[in-house]
């Protein structure tokens, strides 16, 4: 079996009739394999990826259908802008009528004597104990059947009784198991998340008014181009970046047509991928827990934009206050427009006294900066306040970056450390809390666009936000030039708190590459040099890292020509996987070669860590030792998803024969972070079913330790058909996605629809070069 890489199940659990990889063993089909894929191959490959692409969307269309319409919370308050063509249910009776049944137990924030931020919505509101018009009225409405709370009499904790038998799962491998639907474990406290974009920051970003000196003066510093153009001018015949009507006309109650299909894409309360990651508390029901005031602040920031008249404006920085301002000015402002375009286009252009006409020359415009300068001058004998903003704005216009000494900037140590990759879909807050808990030292958020970070993209945002767990966190930005990355360092390190900065230069996403990104760098080492250190002094002391791979093409490895470097051009550390972007996650990761590249950097004073097919604490002593020190630590990727263990062994150096139960109980314990962080209201549920169910497609490759012939299982071997110990390790090594979705109904109960689920990343990494399952595997 090893000399076929599949991996040696003892016989006495293998399954001799699986037709679950039919020809995995004959050589046959290893040798047709190994051979290079022809354009008609491809071209089925592609169709297949095609396909599967439908088959996720083809579900999460199911799951919409089902699911009844999401009650509108501020309706239920009594402050709905949208009236009519708000996406969200107004009609109560009906959302009542059609709500799913509770889960079994307890609502995770009563649990800790806090207040539900869902209220009804919330899967748990049964139990809550609310005294209010709306609990009581949920009260009088019987639970949908199908696996409500059940009392100890068998009745439902509401008084109405519900069906109590246990639905019967058929494994596609194995006998019947019986699915009993399991209550989630409760938390001791619920602490907030951090790294959260405020709304007056996403409103400074959507209009590009962003104070960008900083970053902008360290390019300009480094002859480096800006790309970025600066805010959008009104004019007469067109909006401008926050929203402005065709002809200068006014929006009256800042709801006009256009901006009517343009804003609830961008508001927080009302966007979002379906069920996308980093909707928590604050994401989908964040038009619950803000107020009034906050919550129409984006649109009638746009409605007085867009009622301004033609002007154009100096290029003077805008600071918060200035371009967020309080809320009650903002609804006064657009309740004194008038129709038309005058009436109270005098007041909002007294708000902004910095404007001069439409034409001017440059000696005019000269004259006009003297004359307020003088008059500048005059006001500081009466005012020093004015003075001392005078001094600020004038050193801001100046801008100087003085670069800071390596000794300035916070130290990383990685040495010793357990680091876990960061993983694009899998890899988030809630996996990474799961990590935490079984050991690991490092964590790092999603690889996050740069570009959708400065156009304030929530969706992109929230793969920032970090657990108060996380004692040591940093996030993962992907771009390609030195502009980007340099104003996103300046963003990252005014507006969160991390403890380094990645930046993504191997990733081999065909469409991060032809965006001359990821893994394109490693064309252009000169590129990679001034990204560094553009980015590394933008970011001031916070340190900066970067992750790439040993070259683009294989045969033309480059890594080794420029990471003894990277240290003079300002990153902390680097991380080198060992394939090339050609070989993406086939074959075996090289070593030889890291080890190589660690002895240069380590010379050079640079933390190095490795990367590749690490899956055991034997794996991880090896590459250790092998280098001799030079390696600082090591990078775990998808040995982390198939096995999270993989850190509770390499900290207690043994092989964990890990049971079912002990597995189930982590699926469990993500459940229950999942409805902290996405919700415990039906959208939650059903995103925390979907992240759930990516990766279950990773660890039914797991094969556990006791029915190994041969310690350990390595990252490129097969496992065979095989059955479990019992019936619920069988299910847990199934490879049907059915099976899956039954799992996620012990933990979750039933999904809304019945729902065809189609894995986005696949995790087989053995397959030929350019087959299908290596392209979906490079898409993490």
């Amino acid at each position: 079996m090893l000399d076929r890489c599949i991996v040696p199940v003892k016989a006495e659990f293998l399954i001799r009739k699986g037709t679950r990889r039919a020809d995995a063993g004959s050589s046959a089909s290893d040798a047709a394999a190994a051979q290079p894929a022809s354009a008609a191959e491809k071209k089925q490959n592609r169709e297949q990826e095609q396909s599967r692409s439908e088959s996720r969307k083809q579900m999460r269309k199911e799951v919409r259908a089902g699911r009844p319409a999401e009650l509108c919370t501020n309706h239920l308050l009594g402050r709905c802008t949208w009236g009519e063509r708000c996406k969200y249910s107004h009609d109560l009776a009906e959302y009542l009528k059609t709500k799913p049944a509770d889960l079994p137990g307890s609502c995770p924030w009563t649990a800790v004597q806090a207040k539900c931020p869902y209220g009804i919505m919330c899967r748990y509101a049964r139990t809550h104990g609310e005294d209010d018009e709306l609990h009581r009225l949920l009260a009088t409405v019987p639970p949908v059947s199908g696996g409500g709370p059940v009392a100890a009499d068998g009745g439902d904790a509401a008084g109405a009784t519900v069906p109590t038998a246990a639905p019967v799962v058929a494994s596609a491998e194995t006998e019947t198991v019986p699915v009993l639907l399991s209550e989630l474990p409760l938390p001791t406290s619920i602490e907030k998340e951090i790294n959260y974009l405020s709304k007056d920051i996403q409103n400074l970003l959507w209009k590009k008014r962003y104070d960008y000196n900083k970053a902008d003066g360290i390019l300009k510093s480094m002859d480096l181009r800006i790309s970025f153009k600066g805010a959008k001018k009104p004019d007469s015949g067109g909006s401008d970046g926050g929203g402005g009507e065709k002809g200068g006309q006014p929006t009256g109650t800042g709801t006009g047509t256009q901006k009517a299909e343009v804003l609830p894409q961008g508001l927080p309360a009302l966007a979002g991928d379906e069920g996308g990651p980093g909707r928590g508390r604050e994401g989908m029901l964040h038009n619950a827990a803000s107020d009034a005031a906050g919550e129409e602040a984006p649109m009638q920031v746009d409605a007085a934009a867009s009622s301004a008249p033609t002007t154009t404006t100096t290029t003077t920085t805008m600071g918060d206050a200035e371009a967020v301002e309080a809320p009650a000015t903002k609804r006064q402002r657009t309740g004194d427009i008038s129709s038309g375009g005058g009436g109270g286009g005098a007041d909002v252009t007294a708000a902004d006294p910095v404007t001069v006409a439409p034409s001017i020359s440059d000696a005019a415009a000269i004259a006009t900066l003297r004359s307020e300068q003088h008059l500048a001058k005059e006001a500081e004998t009466d005012n020093p306040t004015g003075r001392t903003a005078a001094l600020v704005s004038e050193a801001h216009a100046a801008h100087v970056e003085v670069p800071l000494r390596p000794s300035e900037r916070r130290r990383l140590d990685f040495r010793g450390k357990t680091y876990l990759a960061p993983l694009t879909t899998v890899g988030n807050l809630p996996f990474r809390r799961i990590c935490k808990s079984l050991g690991v030292d490092v964590t790092c958020g999603e690889m996050a666009l740069a570009t959708n970070l400065l156009q304030g993209q929530m969706s992109e945002w929230a793969l920032l936000k970090r657990h108060p767990s996380e004692d040591f966190f940093g996030v993962q930005v992907c771009g390609g030039y030195p502009d980007a990355l340099a104003r996103v360092g300046q963003l990252l390190g005014e507006q969160i708190q991390v403890d380094f900065v990645d930046i993504n230069m191997g990733c081999p996403i065909d469409l991060v590459c032809d965006k001359k990104a990821g893994s394109a760098l490693l064309r252009q080492p000169s590129r990679i040099e001034r990204i560094l250190r553009a980015t590394s002094a933008a970011l001031g002391d916070i340190p900066l890292t970067f992750k790439t791979r040993k070259g683009y093409n294989d045969g033309e490895d480059v890594a080794h020509t420029f990471l003894h470097k990277a240290g003079e051009w300002g990153a902390a550390a680097v991380t080198l996987h060992g394939r090339t972007r050609q070989q993406r996650y086939s074959k075996l990761a090289d070593w030889e070669y890291i080890h190589r590249c660690g002895e240069s950097c380590a010379a050079a004073g640079l933390q190095l860590i490795g990367n590749g097919d690490v899956f055991s604490y034997s794996d991880w002593n090896q590459h250790i030792s092998d280098t001799g020190g030079h390696l600082a630590s090591l990078m775990i990727g998808r040995g982390a998803l198939i096995k999270p263990w993989i850190f509770t062994e390499i900290k207690e150096q043994r092989h964990w024969d890990i049971s079912a139960s002990e597995r189930l109980e982590l699926y469990k314990q993500f459940c229950a972070v999942g409805l902290e962080h996405w919700g415990s209201d039906s959208r939650g549920v059903e995103t925390t079913r979907r992240f759930l169910l990516e990766w279950l497609s990773f660890t039914c490759r797991y094969v556990p330790v006791g029915l190994l012939e041969v310690l350990p299982q390595q990252m490129n071997h097969r496992p065979p058909a095989f059955r479990g110990r019992n019936e619920l390790e069988t299910l847990f090594a199934s490879e049907d996605s059915r099976d899956w979705v039954r799992i996620s109904e012990m933990l979750l109960g039933p999904p809304p629809a019945p729902i065809s689920f189609a894995a986005k990343h696949k995790g087989n990494s053995y397959s030929a070069p350019g087959t299908a399952s290596e392209l979906d595997m490079a898409r993490g």
